[in-house]
């Protein structure tokens, strides 16, 4: 029991201390919970999506039954964006991730109760990969606050540093890399070993406020805290 009540101080604690860090990405799917997919035309369908097609760790599309238990495939050519529902462990793990206030929600277009549920967020967005142009379906991992730039989970990133206690992810170790989208431009792969003060200032040398807090020395580890600030501060 002490065991316990120490793991959910310290769960508390991470909430109210890191309240402003990424999603963590979403890892395993409900096959029985109800999906909500946003096709291109606008059209929602509400459905259990029952497997993921993948390609080199790529989403490319889904499938699910109809009302006969036929076998429909959705390509993501066909899909804007989509809300899947995570599975029971993938939700208990994301409790310490998931933004209690309010307040950071008052800009933010994505349905707060959805993700509440233990939804995850994915949308279709034009990603640079070797010079060459398409679109991807990530998953969103900053929702409370995207008024410049948007960040998206690197299905093939590698994690740094972290630690777990009892089941829980207690220090969120943060990603090596992601998909980076400001102001609605093609996203672009950004890796730890890049971030130098050069992307500093491309990516928030246009807001003195960050410039100020974090430009001195930028460090990997404070990327999460930028975004957020720079998105509070400096929205168009």
């Amino acid at each position: 029991m002490k065991k316990l009540l120490l793991a959910v101080a310290t769960l508390a604690f991470a909430l109210s201390s890191n309240a402003q860090q990424f999603l963590r990405p979403f890892e395993g799917i409900s096959t029985k919970k109800v999906s909500y997919i946003t096709f291109e035309d606008g059209t929602e369908l509400e459905t259990p999506i029952k497997s993921v097609k993948r390609k080199k760790s790529l989403i490319k599309g889904f499938s699910y039954k109809d009302e006969n238990k036929n076998k429909i495939e959705v390509p993501i050519e066909d899909i804007d964006f989509v809300y899947i529902p995570q599975n029971n462990l993938d939700k208990l793990n994301k409790f310490t991730d998931f933004a209690h206030d309010p307040a950071q929600w008052t800009r933010s277009p994505y349905d707060e109760e959805r993700f509440e549920k233990g939804y995850a967020y994915f949308e279709k967005v034009p990603v640079m990969i070797k010079k060459k142009k398409m679109d991807l379906l990530l998953q969103l991992l900053n929702p409370t606050n995207t008024s410049r730039i948007k960040v998206f989970h690197d299905m093939r990133a590698g994690e740094a540093g972290g630690f777990g206690m009892g089941g829980f992810q207690i220090q969120k170790s943060i990603d090596k890399s992601f998909y980076i989208q400001k102001d609605n431009a093609t996203a672009e792969r950004m890796h730890k070993s890049d971030f130098k003060k050069e992307i500093f200032q491309e990516l928030f040398g246009d807001c003195e406020a960050t410039v100020t807090k974090y430009g001195t020395k930028p460090k990997w580890k404070d990327f999460d805290q930028m975004i957020y600030f720079y998105n509070e501060n400096c929205a168009n």
